[in-house]
């Protein structure tokens, strides 16, 4: 690689750094991230939405914190998480914020 006359990298034209970047790995989050936009048919703009019409419909707005906390207790329901459980005591349990605390707490042990 070449240096400027104080030492440092020369900066690089747009099309030198897609080329770099474009020879990198790319990472499995972002691979995933891609599949789901492109599932989605989500070009740009908010990239968790309202789904309607029995799920056949991607909304324009982003879901909101009862949507979520609701497809929380959904998901660990059908999952059978905590399967002895009423699904009453279930709900309880599982939330947005059970999500956040189980990853802070598993994230400190790691």
């Amino acid at each position: 690689m070449s240096t400027t006359i104080d030492g440092r990298p020369p900066k690089l034209t747009s099309d030198e750094t897609l080329r770099r970047a474009a020879a990198l790995p790319t990472p499995p989050a972002y691979r995933r991230l891609s599949d789901l936009t492109e599932l989605a048919r989500v070009a740009h703009g908010l990239l968790f939405r309202r789904i309607t019409g029995q799920g056949k419909n991607v909304g324009a707005h982003r879901l909101n914190d009862l949507e979520v906390a609701r497809l929380v207790k959904l998901i660990a329901l059908v999952a059978g998480v905590r399967g002895d459980l009423s699904e009453g005591q279930r709900g309880q349990k599982f939330s947005g914020h059970s999500l956040r605390a189980g990853l802070a707490s598993s994230a400190e042990v790691d």
